[in-house]
């Protein structure tokens, strides 16, 4: 009867942790500034190495470490972000293969 229970407990709590793991929020990206361009990113896997790549006038990938709550904050020194034209993107790959993509409107173009 104690090994039911056990076994019980068990599965009830794999269960729960499969469920929290399921409708955990997805990774996600946010500009906080733009001298120079810094990013933050959300929801990725504690501790797990991230990868960011920022494509403007052009590309410049860095890598960084999520904190145990799943966020980073990184910053592209030296990137420009010149002229009016496509948008510019980030992409963030993280552990276990998750990924987050923001796009940027290139500052010409948001006075206009």
């Amino acid at each position: 009867m104690a090994k039911r229970a056990v076994l019980l407990a068990a599965l009830a709590t794999a269960v729960a942790a499969g469920l929290a793991h399921a409708t955990a929020a997805p990774p996600s990206l946010r500009l906080v500034g733009l001298g120079p361009i810094t990013i933050a990113g959300a929801n990725f896997p504690p501790f797990g190495k991230v990868q960011v790549t920022a494509s403007t006038a052009r590309t410049v990938t860095m890598s960084t470490r999520a904190s145990r709550a799943g966020r980073f904050r990184i910053a592209f020194r030296g990137l420009p972000m010149s002229g009016c034209g496509d948008l510019a993107r980030v992409r963030a790959t993280g552990a276990h293969g998750k990924t987050a993509t923001l796009l940027l409107p290139r500052p010409a173009c948001m006075a206009h």
